[in-house]
This record gives structure tokens, sequence and C-alpha cells, in this order.
């Protein structure tokens, strides 16, 4: 096997011929984007090299072909799972609540036959599907070579919360000037959700357990640039965005959020009465400065931020579209794809003002709600891959689809979010 390593100012995009699965329909975004210290892993599905589902509905087989996939897109660099340092799962469990423990327990034990110990900081969030039908599990990741790392830093706060059964998962790591900090609950050190229901307090469990992993990997709360809000959706939309206008109300009290690069989107939390689980991360050496475009940001805290640029790395924080045609007037599909060309005209204006362009973003998250059927599937996954290919061309970025249970506005059928590397 071809191994590729990027030398000082390139960068690589895997592509599906060289990789271990393929989506089930045209679609040109790499399973890997690559530069010269880190690797942005896609996220993985439960697809062969044919673009088929394998073992359709069942979460234990599909996340080890999961990490099957993933270990051979790493292994085309050169790099193993023990090179990751932050891994996002997003999975689908559509059972009794009381079961819900388990069935994340059952994914999690298929989870620690890959992991290595240490591993990488993790968020798992529960999601209403995924963009292919019957795959019940998607998980992205990010690795660095060891070679342009002298030191890493495992951060696991001796007060920290724990989870529900023993896993090699860190709270976070930090690896030259950037810490990452996995998805953090108000939980205590048997996994047990605490503050239930109050989400002033659990916004505050949350944001301690932020400030510890930044501190201890040698930063302050002023050095966090990118936070990722789930927050539970409740029994309608607006439940959720009102209960998301609360945490955010907490989070202004001990954050400037508007020099932070902010996501949200509503999901089916795991533990009841958990609210909310938040990731992040901080860049602690440079120069930090925001973004301010002008254009709609994902949330309404005043004065939000479109972006931050750290160093190198641009997070644009999550962004929708300020032209939402009605359901009435368009369907679902043509919405998805009018709103996403508006996004990232959008990010176009955000990097041209960062002195970047399209083509050096590296990541790109999409958060979509709507039908999960397999039909309607399938032609939003078109439609997506259509606009992508419009404004990046053959420069595509990796990318993560998540069918979500809300987002912040109402209108809104689509977020996305993304980092970038300016070219030097």
């Amino acid at each position: 096997m071809n191994t590729y390593k990027p030398t000082s100012g390139q960068v690589f995009r895997l592509s599906k011929s060289d990789g271990p699965w393929r989506w089930p329909v045209e679609f040109d975004c790499p399973l890997a984007f690559a530069t010269e210290d880190k690797v942005f892993v896609s996220g993985q599905l439960p697809l062969d090299e044919a673009g088929t589902v394998v073992a359709p509905g069942k979460i234990g087989p599909q996340t080890r072909q999961i990490f099957e996939n993933m270990k051979a897109t790493l292994a085309a660099f050169g790099l193993a799972l023990s090179d990751l340092v932050r891994l996002n799962t997003y999975y689908v469990y559509d059972g009794p609540e009381e079961q819900a423990t388990t069935y994340w327990e059952e994914m999690t034990r298929v989870r620690l036959e890959y992991f290595p110990d240490p591993g990488p900081a993790a968020t798992a969030v529960r999601v209403a599907g995924l963009p292919v039908s019957g795959c019940m599990i998607q998980i992205e990741g990010i690795a660095h070579f060891p070679d342009n790392i002298a030191n890493r830093l495992r951060i696991m706060p001796a007060d920290s919360w724990d989870w529900s059964i023993p896993v090699p998962l860190s709270q976070g790591w930090q690896i030259g000037g950037t810490v990452y900090v996995g998805g953090q609950i108000s939980a205590d050190k048997k996994g047990r959700a605490v503050a239930l229901g109050d989400v002033g307090k659990q916004t505050d469990n949350v944001l301690d357990f932020i400030d510890r992993v930044v501190e201890e990997g040698g930063g302050s709360p002023s050095d966090i640039v990118a936070l990722k809000v789930c927050y539970a959706a409740g029994e309608s939309g607006e439940h959720g965005r009102t209960l998301l206008a609360n945490i955010l109300q907490n989070a202004q009290r001990r954050l400037d959020l508007t020099k932070i690069a902010l996501t949200a989107f509503a999901v089916d939390l795991l533990y009841e009465g958990l609210l909310l689980e938040i990731d992040a991360a901080a860049e602690i050496s440079g120069a930090k400065r925001a973004l301010s475009t002008g254009l709609k940001p994902c949330s309404d805290v005043a004065g939000a931020c479109s972006g931050m640029i750290a160093g190198n790395q641009i997070y644009l924080a999550g962004r929708v579209s300020a032209k939402a045609p009605s359901s009435t007037e368009v369907s679902e599909t043509e919405r998805v794809k009018k709103q996403l060309a508006d996004i990232l005209r959008g990010f176009k204006v955000d990097l041209d003002q960062a002195g970047s362009s399209l083509p050096d973003v590296a990541k790109l998250n999409l958060f979509i709600v709507g039908d999960g059927d397999t039909e309607a599937l399938m032609r939003s996954l078109k439609a997506i891959s259509g606009v992508i290919t419009d404004y990046f061309g053959s420069k595509a970025p990796a990318v993560t689809i998540v069918r979500v249970n809300g987002l912040p506005h109402a209108d809104a059928v689509i977020q996305a979010d993304c980092v970038a590397i300016i070219s030097s």
C-alpha cells in the first residue's frame, strides 16, 4: 500500500478509489484530508467498497466495520488508531429509553476492541439519523503525525466525571498549541447524570469540566476558540431552542461567546435528565482574532462571531442560511440545496476576510433535519454532493453529514461549520 505524507505547505485528499469504502451515490468528497501535521478523517460509515450498507440496523457489526474502515483510512498515511486525538461518534437508537444506556454500552464494547490505551478525546451523541438508510453509526476523527509533534499530553483531571463502564478514552489532549476537549456532560465518577433538569447547574458543571481540561493543557478559558453544543431536543423544536437560549445565556456569564466559533444542534442525550453535552477546542499559543462578517450565525448571541483565526487554522462557526424558502415554496431537497449553497457563499466571504479560500477547508460538518426515509435521504445526499462539487470542484474537504433532531433556527433545514488551514 502506498502511504501519503504531505510536506510543508502541502495537503493531500484521500480519494474514494484509494480508500476502503465509498458512498452509495457519486460523491467527490475525500475520505480524509491531510496537512503536514494532521489528518482530518471524514465521517466513516458502515459501507463497503461497493457503497453497500454492512449489517443494516445492527450496531455491533456496523461499529466494527467503521473501525476497520478507519484503520484502513489512517494506514494510507502511515498512521494507526493510536494516532487519533479526537473522535466524534454519532449513533442512532430508537428503542425504549430505559435500554438506551445498555445500547450505548454494547456499541462501546465493540469500540473497546479498537480503542488504544490511552485513547482519544471523545464525544458520542445520539442523533436522529445518518445520511444513508440502514446506517446506525458514523465516526470521524483527527489524527496527528507523531514526527510533527515533539510532546503530547493526555489530560485527565482528577476531579472530572467518568464513564458508566471502564474505557481508555481521554478527557482531552494537548498537541502542540491545540487542546482538544472531549464531550463534557453533567455527570459523576460513575457516569450518572447530576443536576437533573437544572439547565443553569448543568451548564456550569460542563463548563467547569472544560475549564479544567484546558487549564491542565496549559491554557485558560479565554483560549477556547470553538464550542459544539449538543442540547436536548425536548418535546418540540421550540422547546429545544428555548433550552439552547438558556444554555447560552448561562455560558455568557463565564465566556466571551463573541470570540468563540459556536455550533449548536438538538439531539436525544444518553442519560435521562441530561440537557446538554459540549466539546471544545482551545488554542493556547499564538495570536487569535475573531471574524465578524455580519452573516447569519447559528445562534442569536449578540455580536456572535463568524469564526476564529488561530495561527494557520480558521474555525468557522455553525452557519444557517439567511435565505430560507418555506416548505410550501419548494421541496425539502430543494431547500437543503438552496440553503447549503447560501451557507457556502457565506463561508467564502469569511475565508476571503481571513486571507484564505474555499480550497483551504479541511473539514466540513453538515447537520440536517428532515425526513429519514430511504428515498428522501438519497435525494438530500445527491443534492448535497452537487452543491459541494459546484463550490469546491476537485478540492473538496473531508465531510461528515448527520441528521439531527433540530436546529437553532426554525426555518433552517441545514447547518454547516468547518475548519480551514491557511495555505503557507
